[in-house]
This record gives structure tokens, C-alpha cells and sequence, in this order.
């Protein structure tokens, strides 16, 4: 049950997509587990913790993966954990 139907959709970024939101999502998720299938091939780190263990607040779960080739370029996203759908892997 959502509690606050409004505010759900003003942090739901495929409401704002200008297209049907379950298209979005399905292309969203087609696009990202093609690419993740292409990048885990190559060399990567997984499972990297990214908060010391002292930290107050620490999580064992406070972990990064790192896939694909590192050359030029990095992007790394840190996501908060309000996962609505799928999985890490789906």
C-alpha cells in the first residue's frame, strides 16, 4: 500500500519520461542487463567494500562492483538502496 501516491511519483523518474512508464522500465532494464551481461565478461571487482569498518552506521552490505574494462573513463554509481524493481542482476 502506498501512503503517499504523489510523492512516489515525483521520485519515480519513468513518470517524467514523456513516454508510457512501463516502457521506459522495460527498456531501461532490456539496455542495462545487455550491457551488465557484456561488462561482467570482461576483468572486474565484485563485492568491494567501500565504507571502513570503524565508520559509525557500517554495513557489510555497503559494497560496490566494479565491471568492464577501466581505461579513460570511470562512472560510478552509489544507489541509496530504494530498489522498486528487479534486482542488482535483473
Amino acid at each position: 500500500m502506498d501512503l503517499n501516491p504523489e510523492l512516489t511519483r515525483l521520485y519515480s523518474c519513468s513518470k517524467w519520461a514523456g513516454r508510457d512508464a512501463n516502457e521506459v522500465l522495460d527498456e531501461y532494464v532490456r539496455i542495462g542487463l545487455e550491457t551488465c551481461k557484456k561488462l561482467r565478461i570482461s576483468p572486474h571487482i565484485e563485492d568491494l567494500p567501500y565504507q571502513d569498518r570503524q565508520s559509525p552506521g557500517f554495513s557489510d552490505l555497503a559494497r560496490v562492483d566494479i565491471w568492464g574494462p577501466v581505461k579513460n573513463h570511470l562512472v560510478i554509481l552509489i544507489h541509496g538502496g530504494f530498489w522498486q524493481v528487479n534486482t542488482l542482476l535483473t
